[in-house]
């Protein structure tokens, strides 16, 4: 992490979002869930060095804990948070989307949704926590009485707005502290632009986009401006950094498809020629995404990264206008 930090800060990356939390495993202790991190993980004092090693250079930490999808981590460790307390629940071992989700209609979730962004919120001392909400099944709560009552009790026309009310409650927990507890979110795209979603109640957030979906990432960007959200531009392709950049037959054998070179990455443009000039200034940064599940060795992390970080570092800072490649 160290190493990372130091490659940061060379190339003018002034924010690290730090995914802690994931089905394959919890990576933070929570003090009032213990059984949170029983796997390897980061103590809160050591997550508070990491930040005040990166403040010493210039660089953010935004921390992100993931509801109400992702949690098959969550759901092994406190069965009664799950859609089905009764049945068997496990840490997984493989990449993928898995159903197993949070009930997000219980009292029960949402006090313990909220006891981690409590303690949080005194570890990483920024404006801003990453809330997650990305490849959240809906097939648990069709299926679970809880939830099918609440959707009644609300008057809900479609399962996935469960999830935004969710959503809603918990930017209002972190929105509704004062002082320099005060936070605002950031969600992934899908909490604006899966199918069903309430997006007046995602609108009142008045959180930050993580745009990442091909297909989804510039019009979930789009309807935010409209709707006076800032975005994130982080799409999936060119801008996951911890897939293939070539075709060569000796190209490591990770994710993606070999196109997203990094003339493909310098090249796109967050913010489309076809969107009204009145709307850039909610356009407030991109990101390079890595995700490390197929990265075995430091070595492999910074060939991947790079020169493809600091491709998007220029994008970040530099005019389109005054954009060089050759140079």
């Amino acid at each position: 992490l160290v190493k990372q930090v130091e490659l940061f800060s060379r190339f003018k990356v002034n924010t690290f979002h730090w995914h802690l939390t994931d089905d394959q495993g919890w990576r933070v202790a929570i003090h009032s869930h213990p059984r949170l991190a029983r796997q390897q993980h980061y103590t809160q004092d050591e997550l508070r060095d990491s930040i005040l090693y990166a403040a010493q250079r210039h660089i953010e930490v935004v921390p992100e804990v993931e509801f109400p999808g992702h949690s098959c981590a969550v759901n092994a460790a406190y069965p009664e948070l799950s859609c089905n307390p009764n049945a068997g629940h496990s840490v997984q071992i493989s990449g993928g989307i898995f159903s197993d989700v949070l009930n997000v209609a219980s009292p029960l979730v949402l006090q313990f949704a909220k006891d981690v962004l409590d303690e949080i919120i005194e570890v990483f001392p920024y404006s801003q926590i990453h809330i997650g909400g990305d490849e959240t099944p809906t097939n648990a709560w069709q299926g679970n009485a809880e939830c099918q009552a609440m959707m009644q009790k609300l008057g809900l026309t479609n399962v996935r707005q469960l999830q935004s009310h969710f959503v809603r409650q918990l930017s209002d927990h972190v929105t509704s502290k004062e002082g320099d507890k005060r936070r605002t979110v950031i969600m992934w795209n899908e909490s604006l632009t899966a199918g069903g979603t309430d997006e007046e109640l995602i609108k009142g957030t008045g959180g930050t986009m993580m745009c990442w979906e091909i297909g989804n990432a510039q019009p979930c960007a789009l309807k935010a401006a409209q709707y006076g959200m800032k975005s994130i531009i982080t799409t999936q392709v060119p801008y996951y950094i911890n897939r293939r950049q070539s075709t060569d037959a000796d190209e490591p054998k990770v994710a993606g498809y070999g196109t997203d070179n990094v003339k493909a990455v310098y090249d796109y443009a967050p913010i489309p020629a076809s969107v009204p000039t009145n709307l850039h200034k909610y356009y407030v940064g991109v990101q390079g995404t890595f995700w490390t599940e197929h990265v075995q060795h430091t070595d492999l992390l910074e060939y991947l990264a790079l020169p493809r970080l600091t491709a998007i570092a220029e994008t970040g800072w530099t005019p389109e206008t005054k954009k060089n490649f050759s140079d």
